[in-house]
């Protein structure tokens, strides 16, 4: 088993227990894993709903990263 996948299935069993102990279950409306592949930089979302990650197209990347930028800087990031 390759030390990314263990990684993933570590992260979605830590979901798991998370989702199933916490009561604000809407806590995160989204997780995702980067990491390099083969040259080129992978995306991974966590489906909410199954538990599991699953490749991502970066599109889905730039729609979030100026609410996460902007939440991370304090409301205070503008996109173009």
């Amino acid at each position: 088993m390759s030390t990314r996948l263990a990684a993933e299935q570590a992260y979605e069993r830590r979901y798991a227990e998370w989702r199933d102990s916490t009561s604000h279950p809407a806590l995160f409306g989204r997780i995702a894993l980067a990491w390099d592949e083969h040259g080129e930089l992978a995306l991974r979302m966590l489906n909410p709903d199954s538990g599991v990650f699953a490749p991502a197209d970066w599109y889905v990347a730039r729609a979030i990263l100026p609410e996460l930028l902007a939440r991370h800087l304090g409301g205070n990031y503008q996109s173009d």
